[in-house]
């Protein structure tokens, strides 16, 4: 007997009107049955729903194909049928986790798309969207993309969607191969403005923007100040000062807010909107919620860790002083519990359009992982 949460997909994931994230959804191909997804044709049937918001009590579910095909109490059955005893269990739909880091070269230790889409289905999320990264030495972003879901081919337990992280978008890539990425249904793009490998100027962030107007596609971008970090760092790593916490101290909230604004004035110059993502500042959302007040397409994300974690988890133990270093992420935690409130307003008034994971675990004790500084 089900005693816990069960996940039943549907066919209209990610149609609502002015979702800021849309991509081509790929179905899960590893051959074996999870709760509430069906690889083959029988019919299968959720039987004595103990509840859910719009059903009532006691109903049965049938499923075929995937997909919702009937609800009524009683419903037909043959020995084809496989019967799925819910009482006590929870019908939802399927969540889904616009922002996850898999079988990312710069993770050795991190999550595949086994391991990923697998603890994805266990938590109730039933679509992921990952991300091809693009290298800058790389003039070409299609061998890109055609690797990655290589990685992803037959290894998923849920359904999965691909964001491109652009690092070099050559005139060639933004008229002539993203037009062709959208037409595999790859429309949306991640920008950054910070890390040295990855980071755009202005110029190069606005010629994307262009692109992003022209074309239709999504435009997301991580908003932090890379001189304003590059500086910290410098000055911290002369003093020695190299424990976890100081990536708090490295990373301040300025630089998030200074970016933040600096994005959102250039997406109003293009008229194009964006999406801000993983963010952690109240000042920087009391910039999109300006922006938003203006009519202006500005979206944003927050993530689990800026509603609940402060700075000082990136203090070490006695046992371990490194051990902060597992709860290192970009944009860092905040010192301020205001910093936290602000995150949940910003759900709460509707400032942010998405609520994501940003999932990009590795492990700690372990070569190549956390505790090594990666």
């Amino acid at each position: 007997m089900l005693n816990k949460h069960i996940t039943v997909t549907y066919d209209h994931r990610l149609r609502r009107i002015g979702h800021p994230v849309r991509s081509a959804i790929h179905k899960p191909q590893i051959g074996r049955l999870v709760v509430g997804w069906v690889t083959t044709s029988e019919y299968l049937l959720f039987s004595q729903v103990t509840s859910s918001e719009v059903l009532t009590l006691g109903i049965e579910i049938g499923i075929k194909d995937g997909k919702i095909s009937c609800l009524g109490t009683s419903l037909p059955r043959d020995a084809d049928t496989q019967v799925i005893d819910a009482k006590g269990g929870f019908i939802t739909p399927g969540g889904v986790d616009s922002h996850v880091h898999f079988a990312q070269n710069n993770s050795p230790t991190g999550d595949n798309f086994t391991t990923g889409s697998r603890s994805a289905i266990a938590g109730g999320t039933t679509t992921v969207l990952a991300f091809a990264s693009q290298l800058k030495t790389e003039t070409s972003v299609i061998p890109c993309l055609d690797n990655y879901l290589l990685r992803a081919k037959d290894q998923t337990y849920c359904d999965y969607g691909i964001h491109l992280i652009l690092t070099n978008p050559t005139p060639e890539i933004m008229s002539t191969e993203m037009p062709l990425l959208i037409k595999r249904g790859i429309t949306s793009v991640k920008l950054y403005m910070t890390y040295e490998p990855m980071k755009l100027g202005d110029s190069q962030l606005l010629n994307v923007l262009m692109s992003a107007r022209a074309l239709g596609f999504t435009t997301m971008v991580h908003a932090e100040n890379s001189d304003i970090i590059s500086l910290i760092t410098a000055h911290l790593e002369a003093a020695g000062h190299t424990d976890p916490f100081f990536h708090a101290i490295a990373r301040p909230q300025i630089a998030e807010n200074e970016a933040t604004y600096r994005i959102i004035s250039l997406a109003e110059l293009t008229d194009t909107p964006i999406l801000i993502v993983h963010m952690s500042s109240e000042v920087a959302v009391k910039h999109v919620r300006k922006a938003q007040t203006r009519m202006l397409p500005i979206h944003a994300e927050t993530c689990p860790q800026y509603l609940f974690l402060l700075s000082e988890r990136l203090k070490g133990i006695p046992q371990d002083a490194f051990a902060g270093a597992k709860c290192v992420c970009s944009p860092p935690l905040r010192h301020d519990p205001k910093d936290l409130d602000a995150m949940w307003r910003g759900i709460a008034n509707g400032t942010f359009t998405t609520f994501s994971s940003d999932h990009a675990p590795s492990t700690y004790d372990h070569a190549g992982g956390k505790k090594l500084g990666l």
